[in-house]
Parts: structure tokens; sequence; C-alpha cells
């Protein structure tokens, strides 16, 4: 299984937002130490926001909504996914494959992550 790079952005930024848990970052500095397309941090961040993972205050910029440790590998994958259609693979087997794969990415929270 390969990660896609929006992904891998949202994962940036939401560590980027936890070195502040109570204040606001603005998506250009997220952008600017995470070294990520500025235009590419804002969308992730607006679609991060429309998923209930980060509050976004305008003029003010983004914070985490709950803790990293809340926050799992699963649910920004979900917030990211360009394909919200919820097909699965065909076959009895693709389907429970699938189910272990969505269980295991559902326990690792990003907190996890970030201490290694």
């Amino acid at each position: 299984m390969r990660i896609n790079q929006k992904v891998r952005y949202g994962v940036a930024c939401l560590y980027e937002l936890s070195k502040n848990p109570q204040g606001y970052t603005d998506a250009n500095l997220v952008a600017h130490r995470q070294e990520i397309p500025t235009a590419y941090a804002q969308k992730v961040l607006q679609l991060l926001a429309q998923a209930g993972l980060v509050i976004g205050l305008k003029g003010s910029g983004y914070r985490l909504a709950s803790p990293l440790e809340t926050i799992t590998v699963l649910k920004v994958m979900e917030a990211l996914s360009a394909d919200q259609s919820g097909v699965e693979h065909e076959g009895e087997i693709g389907i429970v494959i699938e189910q272990r794969v969505r269980e295991a990415l559902d326990t690792i929270s990003l907190a996890c992550l970030s201490n290694k």
C-alpha cells in the first residue's frame, strides 16, 4: 500500500499545528516550515477543516480540533481521499483485506508517528 502525497502533506500539516496546540497557525507558515507548496498546504488544511480535524479561523489560521492522540492515519486518509465513494475491492477476500487494513490504520495515531 502506498500513501499518496496529499496524505503525507496532511500529516505534515497536522504535525506542524500540534506544535502550537492552543493557538492558530497561518497556512503560509505551516507550508514554509514543512516545505510544502503554499497552495497545496492551504487546500489540504481546508479539507482537514471540512472533515473536522482542524479548526480554521479567517485571518488567524488553523489549529487542531483534537489532540494528535485522537487523530488516526485512517481519519487523515479518509479526509483527504479523492474517492469518497466507498467502492470496495471485488471478491470476498478483497473486502476482508481492505477491512483489516482499515482497522490497522485506525489504530495508529499521529502522536505515535511524531514520536519516531
